[in-house]
């Protein structure tokens, strides 16, 4: 994915762009540990891709039918890519969230939290603005809008106990009828899959906790380093 693509989604550069694009982290590999996959929608949680030129039907070794949007984290180094998958799930349908009928890129059902992957040789805004990124998937996730919360609510019930009988492993659940909230969570390692029902239907493979908030606390000591090497006032002692 070139820095022009990159700046036409998510604004301006360096100011927005950079906090997104500033990222620096030790790639983690997913072991079998335990049941819970490696793998959601044919998507490798940790697996490093190069997103191509969407523009041109072309999604690098990203394994997706189709390419529909990508949308910057509030808060976050990465961008949400909304997809179609490559195989059609029958309890997983393929949305399109169009905010107008014309609209040339989207929202969709499925989508991938990306985080860049930053060379080490880069160090300012300057150099970030050349290097061909490669992307490290974060998140893998399905969700779905619902008007009946019972709808929802039941679903997720049905699923996370069809999960526990095949992936064989005890999730952690939280269950509140009177708010029609049902949510349970299956870990291994340093992955985890939950079903949840509190704003919709929704599934995803992530990162634990921990080491989400360990990788954000390092990439916001790289990115505080690009920064001052931009703007630094004085000289640092050699």
């Amino acid at each position: 994915m070139s820095r022009e693509r990159y700046v036409a989604e998510c604004g301006a550069f360096p100011n927005r762009a950079v906090v997104a694009l500033t990222l620096l982290f030790v790639v983690a590999t997913a072991h079998a540990n335990g049941t819970v996959p490696m793998k959601l929608f044919g998507i490798e949680l940790g697996g490093i891709y190069d997103l191509g030129d969407p523009d041109k039907n072309d999604f690098g070794n990203l394994p997706i039918k189709r390419f529909a949007g990508i949308e910057p984290s509030i808060g976050g180094y990465g961008i949400h890519y909304y997809f179609e998958p490559k195989t059609n799930y029958k309890a997983f349908e393929y949305l399109e969230k169009r905010k107008n009928p014309d609209d040339q890129y989207f929202g969709t059902s499925f989508r991938v939290y990306l985080l860049p992957l930053i060379p080490a040789s880069v160090s300012t805004a300057e150099q970030l603005n050349r290097a061909k990124l490669k992307w490290q998937v974060a998140v893998v996730a399905w969700s779905m809008d619902v008007e009946d919360k019972s709808d929802a609510y039941y679903w997720a019930k049905d699923l996370c106990k069809t999960f526990e009988t095949d992936l064989v492993v005890k999730p952690k659940t939280i269950d509140y009828y009177e708010q029609k909230w049902h949510q349970c969570i299956f870990s291994a390692g340093d992955r985890q899959l939950k079903v949840d029902s509190l704003l919709g239907k929704s599934i995803e493979l992530s990162f634990s906790k921990e080491v989400s908030e360990r990788r954000h606390d390092a990439l916001e000591k790289v990115f505080r380093k690009m920064k001052a090497n931009e703007n630094r006032p004085y000289e640092l002692k050699k």
